[in-house]
């Protein structure tokens, strides 16, 4: 019988996490305002750089390629185990968003705010895992490719993570203007009709 590597056991974790966010994606609220296409493009270049580095085998990197530590079993071991751990993070925190989910910055229609889960601990747990997953990647990789592609990933991340909140914000400041503005505009025609009313009995 053919045993898995520890790099094969590794990439287990990461067809995993793939296969629940495809078969997950297939069911989604629809979207009520999208992020302009244009401002992906920054935080998506780190992305698929810093995933590049981690995981082609072939780009020729020069000094990149040269380890930062020697094969060391209970590295690897370790390195395998924080992929497996930070996959479930992520896996857990997908299927506690459901269908609020969109791999886009979007505002859903009948968007919720979700405090379950490893929400109530976290704030991105989705990226936290990824990149606790990346991390333990890293250590199975060996190399110093690897190493850079965790800043890379985590600044992505982090710009991603800085514009949902703003997005998000910006879309309920909207609500809570159009609600206050709808708000004057019943109070103002309440009051004509009370006016009116005292003016018939006059």
């Amino acid at each position: 019988m053919h045993q898995l590597t520890l790099w094969q056991a590794n990439l287990c974790a990461w067809y995993a996490f793939l296969i629940v966010w495809g078969v997950a994606a297939l069911k989604h609220k629809a979207d009520k305002t999208v992020e302009p296409v244009g401002n992906r493009l920054l935080y998506g270049t780190y992305l698929v750089c810093g995933f590049l580095l981690l995981f082609s085998r072939s780009l020729p990197l020069g000094p990149l390629r040269q380890r930062f530590a020697p094969h060391l079993t209970w590295l690897e071991l370790a390195g395998v185990a924080l992929t497996y751990v930070g996959a479930a993070i992520a896996i857990w925190a997908r299927f506690i968003l459901a269908d609020n989910w969109s791999g886009r910055i979007t505002v859903k229609v009948g968007h919720q705010l979700i405090r379950t889960g490893p929400y109530a601990y976290v704030r991105h747990p989705i990226y936290t895992g990824i990149l606790l997953s990346g991390i333990g990647t890293a250590l199975v990789v060996g190399q110093w490719r690897a190493v850079a592609a965790i800043p890379l990933i985590a600044i992505a991340f982090t710009m991603k993570a800085k514009r949902e909140e703003a997005f998000h914000q910006s879309d309920h400041i909207a609500q809570r203007l159009r609600h206050s503005s709808d708000t004057i505009h019943l109070n103002y025609r309440h009051k004509s009709r009370r006016k009116n009313a005292a003016d018939e009995h006059k």
